[in-house]
Parts: C-alpha cells; sequence; structure tokens
C-alpha cells in the first residue's frame, strides 16, 4: 500500500513564522494567511516554542496509510452533500428532479427522493415529460 507523506516544513520555516507571531506581533490567524501552513499548526507551533520544545516539532510524524485519507474523505462527503442537497431544495422541485437525474447512477433511487424531499411518482412523471394536476402553482414549480 502506497504512503502519502504529510507537509513537512523545516526548523527555520517554523521558527520564522513563530517569530512573526510573537515578534512581529500577528494574530495567529493572519500569520496563517500570509504563510502557508493552517492557523491550528501555527498555533501549536507558538505553544510548543512557550515551552521550549519547537526543535521537537515534526520529529514524530508517521505516513498516512491511504485507507486513511480514504476515510477521512469518506467522513468529509456526507457534509458535502447535504450542503448541496440544502442548497437544492431552495431552488424548487425541477431543481430536484434534476439533481435526482444527474446523481441516480451512484445513489438508490429512493433514497434520493427521499433526502431532496420529493415523491418517486412525482419524479417519474417529471421524467415522462407530464405536466403537473394541481394549478398555477405547480405549473411554476414544474419549470
Amino acid at each position: 500500500m502506497e504512503r502519502i507523506p504529510f507537509r513537512k516544513y523545516n526548523k527555520g520555516f517554523r521558527e520564522e513564522s513563530v517569530k512573526l507571531v510573537i515578534e512581529g506581533g500577528l494574530l495567529v490567524p493572519e500569520a496563517g494567511r500570509r504563510l502557508s501552513p493552517a492557523p491550528s499548526v501555527l498555533r501549536n507551533w507558538v505553544i510548543a516554542h512557550k515551552e521550549g520544545e519547537l526543535s521537537k516539532v515534526g520529529n514524530s510524524r508517521r505516513w498516512l496509510m491511504e485507507t486513511e485519507l480514504e476515510m477521512a474523505r469518506l467522513r468529509r462527503e456526507p457534509a458535502e452533500v447535504k450542503m448541496e442537497r440544502d442548497s437544492v431544495l431552495c431552488k424548487g422541485v425541477a431543481a430536484r428532479y434534476a439533481m435526482i437525474k444527474r446523481l441516480r447512477l451512484n445513489y438508490s433511487f429512493p433514497f434520493l427522493c427521499l433526502a431532496l424531499k420529493v415523491s418517486v411518482s412525482g419524479y417519474c412523471a417529471w421524467s415522462a415529460g407530464k405536466p403537473p394536476r394541481g394549478g398555477p402553482r405547480r405549473m411554476r414549480d414544474w419549470n
């Protein structure tokens, strides 16, 4: 199984980054935007510096396994799908039907209908091109 390395910063870069925060008076988020490490990483460096252990940072890093990376991706995926679903829910029934059509090969059809809060029969009518019964409001939602 192939291993993928963590991003490594050399000792000098860590020291200069901490110096910017402590001596330069920059806030950690601002220093994180100017430099490449995340603010949480930079905050850990500042704490390690204050404890006198900045030189030990990065010595005990292990490589991530491919399965660990896949698990992290799978944990992120539901949140991304939820955000996409919530944005689609605001756009009307036709947008939800179009999303079901697009995702139907990846997910089960009943699950998509349930998740996007539409009826199976409504989707089937939409995909067949039949206009809905129920007056002008239904026609407006249809398009």
